[in-house]
């Protein structure tokens, strides 16, 4: 099921100039554009944006660990005609998605912090998994992956931040 969605997904890639610009941009700059959010929804105060750099930090730390613990081949490894449209060596893993692990931290402190940003940030980080299977460099469970670990990093370092908080108060 998993490469029956990936080819429907990866299939769209070259059929539209405009899809493709927009799958890459989604691909490799949308969690800059997540960064960006963090900086300008948490202005001067500090705590949001230190969270979001935790929250990222953690994501990308534990799925260091799980491409230790399995290593899983990228689509355009292990599969022929997958419509790879930016580059990425074939010996880096595949699960789970750093991207959209990251994304996924930064749009839960967002939305931990500010409901409106959250939810933006939240389609956003959606459309960077998607937009990682869509350039062929993903299959949609590294996203889900990406998804869990992300969103957990992100809930387990605001509690962090809120229990440090009442403790100095």
């Amino acid at each position: 099921m998993d490469y029956i969605i990936f080819r429907a997904i990866n299939d769209l890639a070259g059929i539209s100039p405009f899809l493709d610009v927009v799958g890459e941009f989604l691909a490799v700059m949308g969690i800059f554009v997540l960064a960006l959010m963090v900086l300008l929804a948490h202005g001067h105060r500090i705590r949001g944006i230190l969270e979001g750099a935790c929250a990222a930090i953690l994501a990308l730390s534990v799925n260091k660990i799980i491409g230790l613990a399995w290593f899983r081949y990228r689509p355009f490894v292990a599969h022929e005609q997958v419509h790879l449209l930016i580059e990425k060596s074939g010996l880096d893993k595949s699960f789970p998605s750093d991207h959209t692990a990251i994304a996924f931290a930064l749009a839960t402190i967002l939305y931990m912090n500010n409901r409106r940003w959250g939810i933006v940030a939240y389609v956003l980080a959606l459309f960077i998994g998607i937009g990682r299977v869509y350039v062929g460099v993903h299959y949609p469970t590294d996203i889900l992956g990406g998804i869990v670990v992300g969103t957990l990093a992100g809930i387990l370092v605001w509690g962090a931040g809120r229990r440090l908080i009442s403790h100095h108060r």
